[in-house]
């Protein structure tokens, strides 16, 4: 019998119990890298997340730079919240909001933005991350940094309904879960849902709750077009460390009178 929806994890829970430290399908190398890759930028530099998720690894930048937290999920943001209070970050903005949201009039601008974790693949469609794209250099100072992030999937690897990914147990408020994970690809779109079992003496139990995101994986040539065309230069791809491929970029917002 399926639980309770008072007793089901949130988009939150479920982010942490697999992917935060700790997590099933944590990934322990990125906070390092990432501080590495921004120890050029001067400490005090305002930096906001546009995807801060649960709050790691950006919180842990919180003694270097002035951090904004942005995510268009609640739960995500209250989570953060909690997270910040915890790692002793005390001086924080969270934002619950769409990153196409937010607007330098009421925010100002930043030195670096950061969209990690795949996040820009949940834009709709090529237009859609180019206005994202824009935003972001809208948001940004002169010579401010991007760092975007977009996992690689090899188009092969990938049949109808296959069974991708299995994590747990994974226990969260007395009861243990086992998360399957399924993804569909129709050429350059990716369907990915995640589905929790609540696991018991009895076994594995009808599925309590379904999680379902949908990707649009740009192509490495769309990336790269979509941010000269967005008022960036420098661009470089960055070898990202952890458990999956990821294509990771970093880019510097112009001031020549073309960036927004």
């Amino acid at each position: 019998m399926p639980l309770p929806s008072s007793a089901m994890p949130s988009v939150a829970d479920l982010y942490e119990l697999i992917y935060y430290p700790g997590g099933s399908n944590a990934d322990p190398e990125l906070p390092a890298w990432l501080h590495q890759l921004l120890s050029k930028r001067t400490p005090g530099a305002d930096l906001l997340d546009v995807a801060c998720g649960t709050g790691h690894p950006t919180l842990l930048l919180g003694d270097v730079y002035n951090l904004t937290l942005a995510d268009k999920d609640r739960s995500m943001i209250q989570r953060a919240r909690r997270n910040a209070r915890l790692s002793g970050v005390a001086v924080c903005r969270f934002l619950h909001a769409r990153w196409e949201e937010l607007s330098s009039a009421s925010l100002g601008k930043f030195d670096v933005i950061i969209c990690a974790g795949n996040a820009l693949a949940q834009c709709s469609d090529a237009a859609a991350i180019e206005a994202s794209l824009r935003t972001w250099a809208s948001l940004l100072r002169p010579e401010g940094l991007l760092y975007v992030d977009v996992r690689e999937f090899p188009t092969g690897r990938f049949r109808r309904n296959e069974l991708l990914e299995l994590y747990g147990p994974v226990h969260w408020q007395r009861h243990a879960y086992l998360v399957i994970a399924r993804e569909r690809r129709l050429g350059n779109r990716l369907y990915r849902t995640k589905v929790l079992h609540p696991i018991s003496g009895r076994g594995v139990g009808a599925a309590t709750a379904i999680y379902r995101t949908d990707y649009f994986m740009p192509t490495k040539t769309v990336l790269l077009r979509s941010l000269e065309t967005c008022g960036y230069k420098d661009v470089q791809e960055v070898r990202r460390p952890g458990k999956w491929v990821f294509n990771a970029y970093t880019a510097v917002r112009r001031n020549d009178g073309l960036s927004p």
